[in-house]
This record gives structure tokens, sequence and C-alpha cells, in this order.
């Protein structure tokens, strides 16, 4: 078994599945959004995907947003099915809250919508856990697929 921390907390003939975790994380100039974790089976075929947001009010934490994410991911091989379902309602006016970005060696502070991170996921993705989900752009292109 290639991955025997997961058995401790997850069944074990759903563990036995995955050859391979990848994770990635989506950048924007105001920080990461979100974080995507791939589990991949044998000859690459991609099991599940679990998709962890990171609100634009709260500090990235990549160890506690690759947790949600393999979390997300394992719960649909586990049910072999999608769900928690990215709900993004496009709005007239989107709440703008201020956010500090460093840019170079100067500190501003811009404005951002606050659902900026439901929105930017919103676009790649429906769900949160994605059971043999098809390949996004944007996972081809930072997994190299």
């Amino acid at each position: 078994m290639k991955y025997p921390k997961l058995a401790k907390k997850h069944e074990i003939s759903v563990v036995e599945q995955i050859e391979q975790i990848r994770f990635c994380e989506y950048q924007a100039p105001v920080g990461t959004l979100f974080t995507t974790c791939l589990l991949f089976g044998e000859n690459g075929t991609i099991l599940a995907r679990g998709v962890s947001l990171c609100s634009i009010q709260d500090g990235f934490n990549a160890k506690q947003g690759r947790n949600r994410a393999i979390g997300r991911a394992i719960k649909a091989l586990t049910n072999m099915k999608n769900d928690d379902p990215i709900k993004y309602e496009v709005r007239d006016e989107d709440e703008m809250i201020p956010k500090f970005v460093k840019v170079g060696k100067t500190k501003s502070v811009i404005k951002v919508p606050k659902f900026l991170h439901l929105k930017e996921a919103a676009k790649h993705y429906a769900y949160k856990s994605e059971y043999l989900p098809t390949p996004t752009e944007f996972e081809m292109e930072e997994f190299g697929l």
C-alpha cells in the first residue's frame, strides 16, 4: 500500500486504489484562492478530485487546504459520486473588501470582491468533491496532463 497514513483514517479498499496524489494551488494577484487534489489510479486514470476554497478574508494555509482537498477527493472516491456543489451566484454588485497585496517591496491595499474565491473556482469546477472527473484546462496545465 502506497499511503498507509490514509488507511488509518479511510477505508483500506478505497486507499488501495490510489497510485498517486497530486496537489496544486490556484494563485491570483490577491493570493491563493483554492487548492486542488487529484487522486490517480492505475494507468494515470483520475479517480477523484477534491477542491478546498480559501476566502479572501482568510489567510492561506497550505496544509489545511491540502487536508481539506484530499478529504473531499477521498469522499468522492468512497461514495462514488459528486458532492458539495460550488455555489456562486453572479451578483449585480459584489461586496468589495480591502485586501493587502505585496508587489515587489511595496504593500498596497486594493478592493476585491468578497466572493472572488467562489467566482474563480466556479469557472473551473462544479463540485468540491468529484468522482471520475474530466481534467480541466487548469489541471492539464498545472499537472502536465
